[in-house]
């Protein structure tokens, strides 16, 4: 049941995002990471079953578009900022964002190369570099 549960999630989240993608160029910042947020939690449960890798493997794609997307959007919290302190937050959030994009491209990999261990770690990763950005950027 738990399957059948995550599988429906799953379908639901890549459904959903087929239909936001195209909006996604111009959506905020917010509610492209909050579609980020919804692809990588669903993820989450099938992490290590690898007969979800294509599954995976779609969403972590538009996951990468997504990202691609945001790296060209500014944070409230850096807009809040001394103009002075602006370009170098900026420079340090697109860092953050440039890294999820290249985790994000491994990860893809990963499952289509059905290496659930490594995608478990890239998936970690992604999830620190995550903390790291919403403790600077979206407290």
């Amino acid at each position: 049941m738990r399957a059948f549960l995550t599988l429906v999630l799953m379908t639901l989240s890549l459904t959903a995002t087929s239909a936001f993608a195209q909006d996604a160029s111009a959506a905020s910042l917010k509610q492209n990471m909050k579609q980020i947020g919804t692809l990588f939690k669903a993820m989450s449960t099938t992490i290590n079953d690898s007969s979800k890798n294509q599954d995976n493997a779609k969403a972590a794609d538009q996951i990468l578009g997504l990202f691609k997307l945001v790296i060209n959007q500014v944070p409230d919290a850096i807009e809040q900022m001394p103009s002075d302190q602006q370009a170098a937050a900026i420079t340090d959030f697109k860092s953050l964002i440039q890294k999820e994009i290249d985790y994000t491209t491994q990860l893809e990999n990963a499952f289509l190369s059905n290496d659930n261990a490594a995608a478990a770690k890239i998936y970690q990763e992604m999830k620190d570099t995550k903390a790291d950005g919403h403790q600077k950027y979206n407290p």
